[in-house]
C-alpha cells in the first residue's frame, strides 16, 4: 500500500512539473468579489488550488477521525459495562422451586397435585 502511495505521489509530481514547464508564459488574473490579483502563472494558480484542496480535505479527515475515535471509545466503555453486567449475572446463584430431597430418585412418585392443595 505504501508503495502505491509513493508511486501516485511521484506521478502527481511529474504531472505538475510537466504542466508548469509547458505553461510558464501563460498568466491569468484572479478576481474574487471586489479583490483582483495581478497576473499569476497558471501553474501557480493550479498549485494553490491543489494545496487548498489538500488542506481542506485534511481538516475534514482529522475531524472525521476524531469523531470515529470518540464513538469507538464510547462503544468500548459500553462493551465493558455490558461485559461486567453479564459476568455479574453469571455469578448469581441459581434459585428456583425447591425439589423434595427424595423426589424421583428412588422410584417413588412425587406428591400428587391434589396432596399439595
Amino acid at each position: 500500500m505504501r508503495l502505491i502511495l509513493i508511486l501516485v505521489f511521484i506521478a502527481l509530481m511529474v504531472f505538475f512539473m510537466v504542466f508548469a514547464w509547458q505553461n510558464q508564459e501563460s498568466e491569468v488574473a484572479i478576481a474574487f468579489g471586489t479583490w483582483q490579483s495581478s497576473n499569476l502563472p497558471v501553474y501557480f494558480v493550479v498549485l494553490l488550488s491543489f494545496g487548498a484542496g489538500v488542506v481542506l480535505t485534511s481538516i475534514i479527515g482529522i475531524v472525521e477521525g476524531m469523531r470515529v475515535r470518540l464513538t469507538n471509545a464510547k462503544l468500548r466503555r459500553k462493551i465493558k459495562k455490558l461485559e461486567s453486567e453479564v459476568d455479574a449475572l453469571r455469578n448469581l446463584p441459581l434459585t428456583g422451586p425447591a425439589q423434595p430431597s427424595g423426589a424421583g430418585t428412588d422410584g417413588e412418585e412425587g406428591p400428587d397435585r391434589d396432596d399439595i392443595f
